[in-house]
């Protein structure tokens, strides 16, 4: 009897331990954390371009414009996104170094009519794989088009982060087909002229502008690479 007790506690051991060592290295985004660099309250936004933009990194994202008028125009903080990536190894996760860059990602979808983050192929992948600490992070430049005032999740191996990350998106890119084309002029003159679109404004000040204009046609044919 003392042995088949014996056995039987053995054998949940082992079942136990091959499945911890099968979570070993695999990321389990329950232990897995993202967070933004800039930790007040207002949400920030993210200018991007289909093909890349070299001016409009994380860190540069604009204060986001409240309807009651909470936060400033022109007013920049750092957006960038910090994670860490962990397994789900018992008793304690391990952080997973060399994590593979293009296997984590960020998607953000739209709010109402908004399209989302339509990124470019590879344009929202993390900056580097993980290092030793099992860290790696979104400061470059994202390469895409759309928009949104939702929040950004970080995607890892196909699974979205609990978290979310106070970050949204606009672009010249406004039909997000990865051009900036005749069909963004029109939408950008329909806003240009219309009621006041954050979709438009790239140069943030809460109006679309002749200064907006100059810098949507700087960006004009720009397209994913």
């Amino acid at each position: 009897m003392v042995l088949r007790k014996f056995m039987g506690i053995f054998a949940i051991t082992l079942i136990i331990g091959a499945a911890s060592l099968a979570m070993a290295g695999v990321p389990d985004v329950e232990n897995c954390t993202s967070s933004r660099a800039y930790t007040g309250p207002e949400k920030l936004m993210l200018l991007v371009v289909p093909g890349g933009f070299a001016d409009a990194t994380f860190e540069t994202a604009w204060v986001f414009i409240t309807p009651n008028g909470s936060a400033q125009p022109q007013v920049t903080q750092d957006a960038t996104i910090s994670v860490t990536v962990k397994d789900g190894a018992l008793p304690v996760p391990q952080i997973i170094e060399l994590y593979p860059f293009e296997d984590i990602w960020l998607v953000c979808p739209g709010v109402g009519a908004e399209l989302g983050l339509m990124p470019c192929a590879g344009g929202n992948s993390a900056d580097f794989a993980t290092d030793e600490f099992g860290y790696t992070e979104f400061k470059n430049p994202v390469s895409g088009g759309g928009q949104s005032t939702g929040a950004t999740s970080v995607v890892i191996n196909g699974n979205a982060l609990p978290n979310t990350v106070d970050v949204g998106y606009l672009s010249p890119d406004i039909n997000g087909d990865g051009l900036v084309d005749l069909v963004d002029f029109q939408q950008f003159v329909v806003d240009f002229t219309g009621t006041y679109n954050f979709q438009s404004d790239y140069f943030y000040d809460g109006v679309v502008d002749l200064i907006d204009f100059q810098k949507f046609a700087s960006w004009f044919a720009w397209g994913c690479i």
